[in-house]
C-alpha cells in the first residue's frame, strides 16, 4: 500500500469522525434530527462518493505515474546505454586521437627526413645538371673535333684515292713501258744487236730500288718491278717500306729481265702494291 493510499484512508476516517461529531451535535440541537441525519447521510454519501471518485482518480494517477515511471526508467536506461556507448566512443576517440598524435609526430619526423633528403637530392640534381652541361659542352667540343677529323679523313681518303689513281696510272705506264721495252728487245734481237739481258749488269754493291707489283699474301709471295737488267740476283734481300714505315723483307727466289719475285719475311705491315723495294735504305 502506498503512502498516498494511506493518507487518503486516514483522511476518510477523519472525515467520518468529523461527520459523526457534527451529526451528533446537530441532532442534539435540532428537533428534526431525522431529516438532519438523512441530510447529513446524503452529504456523507456524497462525500464518500467524492472520496471514491478521488480514490479512483488517485489510482488512475498512480497507474499513470507508474506507467510514466516505467517509461522514465526505460528512457533512463536508454539514456544510460547511450551514455555508456558515448563513453565508449569517447574512449575510442581518445585512443584514435592518441594514435593520430603519434602518427602526426611520425609524419612530422618523416617530413623532416624527406625535407632533408629532398634538399640532398636537389643538391645532387643541381650537381648532375652542372655535370650534364659540362658533358654536353664536352660532347659538343668532341663533336666539333670529330667533324674536323671526319673532314680530315675525307680529305685523306680523297688524297689516298688520288694517290691510288696516280699509282695505278704509274703502274699502267710501267706496264706499258715494260711492253715497250720487250718490243724494243725483240726488235734488237731481230736486228742482231746484243739484248738488254746480255748487257753488263750493275755491281751488286750498288743500290737497287723498285716497286712492289703484286702480292700473294696467302702464299707469302711478292713481285717487284726490277730484275736481272737492274742487277737483281737470286738470294738478294730487298727491304720493303711504305712512306716512313717498315713493311718487311723480300728474299728473291726468281729473277726475270725486268721483274723478280720471292718470299716475304719479318713483316711489320701487310705488303701492298706500290710499296718501295730497295736493297739499301741509304745511298752512297
Amino acid at each position: 500500500m502506498s503512502t498516498l493510499t494511506k493518507v487518503l484512508i486516514v483522511l476518510m476516517a477523519v472525515c467520518s469522525v468529523v461527520a459523526s461529531v457534527v451529526f451528533i451535535q446537530y441532532s442534539n440541537t435540532t428537533a428534526n434530527y431525522k431529516e438532519a441525519y438523512e441530510s447529513e447521510l446524503e452529504k456523507a454519501k456524497a462525500l464518500q462518493a467524492n472520496l471514491s471518485a478521488e480514490l479512483a482518480t488517485q489510482s488512475a494517477l498512480k497507474e499513470a505515474l507508474n506507467a510514466q515511471k516505467t517509461n522514465l526508467n526505460a528512457e533512463l536506461q536508454g539514456l544510460k546505454d547511450k551514455l555508456d556507448e558515448a563513453t565508449k566512443q569517447i574512449s575510442e576517440c581518445r585512443q584514435s586521437i592518441a594514435m593520430l598524435t603519434n602518427e602526426k609526430v611520425n609524419l612530422q619526423a618523416s617530413n623532416a627526413s624527406l625535407t632533408t633528403t629532398l634538399g640532398q637530392q636537389t643538391a645532387r640534381a643541381d650537381q648532375l645538371a652542372r655535370q650534364l652541361e659540362e658533358r654536353q659542352a664536352l660532347v659538343q667540343t668532341q663533336n666539333g673535333q670529330l667533324q674536323e677529323q671526319d673532314t680530315r679523313i675525307k680529305d685523306l681518303v680523297r688524297e689516298r684515292d688520288h694517290a691510288t689513281e696516280a699509282a695505278q696510272k704509274k703502274d699502267e705506264l710501267a706496264v706499258a713501258m715494260e711492253n715497250r721495252v720487250k718490243q724494243l728487245e725483240e726488235q734488237i734481237r731481230r736486228a742482231g744487236i746484243v739484248s738488254a739481258s746480255e748487257t753488263p749488269r750493275p755491281s751488286s754493291s750498288e743500290k737497287i730500288e723498285g716497286r712492289v707489283l703484286d702480292v700473294l699474301i696467302d702464299q707469302n709471295l711478292a713481285q717487284v718491278s726490277v730484275g736481272s737488267a737492274s742487277g737483281v740476283e737470286p738470294g738478294m734481300e730487298f727491304i720493303l717500306y711504305r712512306n716512313s714505315e717498315l713493311v718487311g723483307k723480300l728474299n728473291i727466289a726468281k729473277v726475270d729481265a725486268t721483274t723478280s719475285a720471292g718470299t716475304l719475311s719479318d713483316l711489320q705491315l701487310t705488303p701492298q702494291k706500290g710499296d718501295i723495294a730497295t736493297t739499301r735504305l741509304t745511298t752512297k
